[in-house]
């Protein structure tokens, strides 16, 4: 695996991590970019935006936009935490 590989399939599983400890409720996708600048993964918000839609697109989470607020907020899914949990394996989340 490349090195650019592996930072994207880091990054996806740490915004997991981060989704995780508030299941079921969903989280501003704001907070999430910050706690990835926190732990030294600083990506722009269309960046982040793409991860999530993949993660969604995967069923680890849900999104749902607030467009009159400019807000999306962000949640973990089952699939999500049985991935973090190790009862299922993805090769494009995680190291």
């Amino acid at each position: 695996m490349n090195p650019k590989s592996a930072t994207h399939n880091r990054i996806r599983m740490l915004i997991l991590h981060t989704l995780a400890p508030e299941h079921p409720n969903p989280v501003d996708a704001a907070i999430v970019r910050r706690c990835l600048a926190d732990l030294g993964y600083p990506v722009p918000a269309q960046t982040l935006r793409s991860y999530l839609e993949y993660l969604a697109e995967r069923g680890y989470v849900r999104m749902d936009e607030r467009e009159q607020f400019d807000i999306l907020m962000v949640s973990i899914s089952a699939d999500g935490l049985d991935l973090l949990d190790g009862r299922i394996t993805d090769r494009g989340v995680g190291i």
